[in-house]
């Protein structure tokens, strides 16, 4: 990828948060859009498999940030299919992956058993990424600990949770991983309450840990 094209989509990149910050839903989806033409324009001369490599790297981000600016403007079906586009460019990293599966369940929890065999294979799929390469990385045991309490194994989960101190995770990392779970178990609340439980154990046990 060469450095001007790498340079333009990181500060569109930048451009994007900023507008999703004040708001701006609709402006920041039109500068995501910009960096994945962008991208998807100098993949289309790509030479070699490492430049080829983080270009499919660039687009899952693009699609991961897009996903995030939908679900923060409430838009969850936007969401879920930037999510799914995003999956289809991620490899190593599992962003997208885990993001689809909690946004199915924050449109539908009643999807749960359905969804199962999915949540498994995705926590088997981050847990052998951390075992390779992603040990040191805070969001890989997030979303690790979110898989594992899906999959009712809350003290495997209680585990991944507490190897944030050990990998970096500042105060707002805490902050994030615990909004996302008290959404989850307010969506859970009423239709399986063995599952909110959990969340609300793990949310518990992150503002212990929170620094």
């Amino acid at each position: 990828m060469p450095d001007d094209v790498l340079a333009e989509v990181k500060r569109l990149k930048k451009e994007a948060t900023l507008l999703r910050t004040i708001g701006d839903t609709d402006g920041a989806i039109a500068i995501l859009d910009e960096a994945i033409a962008l991208v998807k324009a100098a993949r289309g001369g790509s030479s070699s498999s490492d430049e080829s490599g983080r270009l499919k790297a660039q687009l899952a981000d693009c699609y991961g940030m897009k996903g995030g600016v939908y679900r923060r403007a409430g838009r969850m079906t936007e969401a879920l299919d930037a999510y799914k586009t995003g999956l289809k460019f991620e490899t190593d990293d599992s962003y997208n992956l885990t993001n689809s599966l909690t946004v199915e369940l924050l449109i539908d929890p009643t999807r749960l058993k359905e969804l199962t065999p999915a949540i498994e294979a995705a926590r088997d799929k981050v847990e052998t990424q951390i075992r390779l390469h992603r040990s040191g990385q805070w969001w890989a045991w997030a979303d690790l600990g979110l898989l594992e309490l899906l999959t009712r194994h809350e003290e495997r989960a209680f585990d991944a949770y507490k190897n944030f101190g050990a990998t970096g995770a500042r105060a707002s990392d805490y902050d994030s991983t615990i909004s996302v779970l008290e959404e989850l178990s307010g969506k859970f609340t009423g239709n399986n309450e063995a599952v909110r439980a959990s969340l609300d154990h793990a949310v518990d046990l992150l503002k212990r840990l929170k620094p």
